[in-house]
């Protein structure tokens, strides 16, 4: 746990990128339980929108788009995504790898675990259900903490604490080697820090931090 000091460290850092950010109107892939799957896992350390460009992305999400314009049939239904089979998914989505294993292969055995458990489209979810996470983390090459992305995706608030967003806090707080947070610290640490941003979405705040390391990390 944190102490007072720390997070006025973190609230300050972060408060000129709330400032210079817009909220949007909509996150993630509501309703749309496939697409969500596949950001989830094809995200796995890929350059998400490297351009910042929303009218014209590049990287991850400009292939997430083009999967979403040449299946819309697919978007919602799980049965539909495991019918376009993972060859497919690396014609559009490209053969990344998690821990060796093909993202198009983890997103096809997660959907049929989802398909086993009755869960077809983003009504049949919920993210409380420990089933419903143990049909994701599973997978050999997904976690809880993209895992929580999926969720995030289809609308549950929460804090995706990868490498960018672990690297921010840790940085802010000047701590590295044993005294690093851990994914779980870093998550606590936000949703501590959001408390002082309440006008500001918890997945929107997750996702400003987000995009503000992913630009710093470019450049």
């Amino acid at each position: 746990m944190l102490n007072a000091e720390q997070i006025e460290l973190l609230r300050k850092e972060i408060a000129p990128i709330v400032e210079l950010s817009e909220i949007p109107e909509s996150y993630g892939w509501p309703d749309q339980i496939s697409m969500a799957l596949v950001d989830a896992v094809f995200s796995i350390q890929a350059q998400y929108n490297p351009s910042h460009d929303f009218e014209n992305p590049t990287g991850l999400l400009k292939r997430l788009r083009e999967l979403k314009a040449a299946h819309p049939e697919s978007i919602d239904d799980l049965a539909s995504l495991v019918s376009l089979g993972s060859e497919e998914l690396r014609a559009i989505m490209g053969d990344g790898k998690t821990s060796q294993e093909s993202k198009a292969d983890c997103v096809i055995s997660a959907a049929e675990n989802y398909l086993a458990l009755g869960v077809k489209s983003s009504s049949d979810f919920d993210s409380r259900d420990a089933k419903h996470k143990k049909a994701y983390v599973s997978v050999r090459g997904l976690g809880p903490i993209t895992y929580e992305y999926f969720t995030m995706l289809l609308g549950t608030p929460g804090v995706k604490s990868d490498t960018l967003i672990t690297r921010f806090v840790n940085r802010t707080l000047r701590l590295e080697g044993s005294e690093a947070l851990s994914s779980a610290g870093v998550r606590e640490a936000l949703v501590e820090t959001h408390k002082h941003f309440p006008d500001v979405p918890l997945n929107a705040f997750d996702n400003m931090i987000w995009r503000y390391e992913s630009s710093r990390s470019s450049k």
